[in-house]
């Protein structure tokens, strides 16, 4: 019991701490994936938003949502090349 509670306090602390808060991290990743999906679709940075929760086990839970206004139409290289 007292081994619990000390894990749910520690798993608080680390959620205020704001080197460890998740929406810290959304900005970076959202950053990253608003890069990286620009090469395959036309998308401006309001169009992707990344959300990051802590289910109840203490584990991070990343979600993701990106709109395009189209795709990029990228060579297709022929089959066995």
């Amino acid at each position: 019991m007292f081994k619990t509670r000390g894990i749910e306090k520690l798993k608080k602390i680390l959620i205020n701490d704001k080197h460890f808060h998740p929406s810290f991290f959304a900005d970076l990743i959202r950053s990253e994936m608003f890069k990286s999906l620009s090469n395959y679709m036309e998308l401006s940075p309001d169009d992707v938003l990344v959300n990051i929760s802590i289910d109840e086990k203490g584990e991070y839970v990343l979600r993701l949502k990106a709109k395009c206004q189209r795709l990029k139409i990228m060579g297709i290289l022929p089959k066995g090349v």
